[in-house]
């Protein structure tokens, strides 16, 4: 079975006026509150890896055992991510019962109020203190998920929700690049005074309130359903809804796989900048940020070429990317700049795969329920990061493969899921 099977989804009927509007990024930018929207939600991802990275930082200056260090960093990195797996059903379920813009606003006061609270643990010096601040920020990041997605097919008809995903996508990893960068230049600015980064990024969240309230107005769309605060049964309820559906079940598998793939290689980059290129932590940092800007870059290409659809058959496009680009690096690491065109290439292809899923899963969740199948599906995502995180530590630690060899492994499974993709993501079974 080739390619040819995967077909477009067809844009959904819309006022006439609204198709124009989303048919092209200036459209979709003109459209009510959603430039407001991809302000709002840029800066809280700019907040919340600048502080993370200003953590990092301070950990390095004042912990002199390098062991602790590296539990430190270790330990900051699973609470920004644990959220997403513990309270996810809950982030769905407020996403639905509130207007998702409301969500929102109040999802910006709490984030500066974390920030200031944060502000003062870096005073302090308590690391211990700043590390809880990164575990509420994470909290706000799993509520905020459900909110900002699961108002886009408020705000847009099918034809807009590609090109929408595609520039949302773009400003999350531009902004994934430019907070380290800004924590990296705000502390050679105030070495002894690390406590004023922090409080500049609670102007910066309160510029995004200010942001905030101009994203467009919408309706709760589950303002009945009863609120179940058992976050497992609760899953499994939003699961079985998404099983119901076989092209969206495939979908959600497709988007976790993603998340896995690259947890995977985002933690490769240190050791192939280190061991095979012999980078400075300067050149590493180049290479990590080839694939953030390549999978923003990605993300806009994909949104264009989808045009007015949910344009599915770029996925085993992009996959196929993922697959020939980490062969490319299996042989690359002899040169930086082969090496660095192949990371961009690779965060490249993760964009061109993504932003057709997540139009899908946006587009094809129940109506009622859209908060509650991406809080559902963020559970799989962030349980594939941390299935990532074990997979790589299995590669390296009893394995003992090399950055290279592991790239080689999983891009033999990035072109095993071009056979899934092919076989089981036909939108002619919806």
């Amino acid at each position: 079975m080739d390619s040819s099977h995967i077909e477009s989804l067809p844009p959904t009927a819309a006022s006439p006026e609204a198709i124009p509007r989303a048919s092209s990024y200036r459209g979709v930018l003109g459209r009510q509150g959603f430039a407001w929207l991809l302000a709002a939600q840029a800066l809280a991802v700019f907040d919340d890896n600048t502080f993370k990275q200003l953590l990092f930082f301070f950990a390095v200056a004042t912990v002199s055992n390098s062991a602790t260090r590296s539990e430190i960093i270790s330990w900051g990195t699973a609470l920004y991510v644990l959220p997403y797996i513990l309270f996810s059903s809950y982030a769905g379920q407020v996403a639905d019962r509130f207007s998702k813009r409301r969500v929102i606003i109040s999802l910006k006061l709490v984030e500066a109020s974390v920030l200031t609270l944060a502000t003062f643990a870096m005073f302090l010096g308590q690391i211990h203190a700043m590390l809880a601040a990164l575990f509420l920020l994470g909290i706000h990041a799993a509520f905020l998920d459900p909110a900002k997605e699961g108002i886009l097919p408020q705000i847009f008809p099918e034809a807009g929700l590609s090109r929408a995903n595609g520039l949302m996508q773009l400003t999350i990893y531009s902004m994934i690049v430019l907070g380290p960068v800004a924590a990296g230049v705000l502390t050679d600015v105030f070495p002894s005074r690390r406590y004023v980064p922090v409080a500049l990024l609670v102007g910066m969240a309160l510029v995004g309130l200010g942001c905030a309230v101009g994203i467009a107005r919408v309706e709760a769309i589950g303002a009945d359903e009863k609120f179940r605060w058992n976050p497992v049964r609760e899953f499994l309820r939003d699961w079985g809804e998404i099983r119901a559906s076989r092209p969206l079940f495939h979908a959600v598998l497709a988007i976790a796989y993603f998340w896995f793939l690259g947890a995977v290689y985002l933690q490769n980059v240190l050791g192939y900048g280190h061991d095979l290129l012999h980078l400075s932590d300067a050149g590493i940092s180049g290479l990590m940020a080839a694939v953030s800007v390549g999978i923003g870059l990605g993300a806009f290409m994909a949104g264009k070429l989808s045009g007015s659809r949910v344009e599915l058959r770029l996925v085993p496009i992009g996959a196929v990317g993922l697959g020939v680009f980490g062969v490319f690096l299996y042989f690359a690491y002899a040169s930086f700049w082969a090496a660095w065109a192949g990371h961009f290439l690779l965060g490249f292809s993760g964009g061109i795969f993504i932003i057709p899923l997540q139009a899908f899963l946006q587009a094809r969740a129940g109506e009622h329920s859209k908060g509650r199948v991406i809080a559902a599906s963020n559970v799989l995502t962030f349980t594939g990061v941390v299935l990532g995180a074990v997979v790589f530590g299995v590669l390296t630690g009893p394995l003992h493969m090399a950055a290279n060899q592991i790239l080689l492994v999983m891009s033999l499974t990035a072109f095993a899921a071009v056979a899934y993709l092919i076989i089981f993501l036909t939108p002619s079974a919806c």
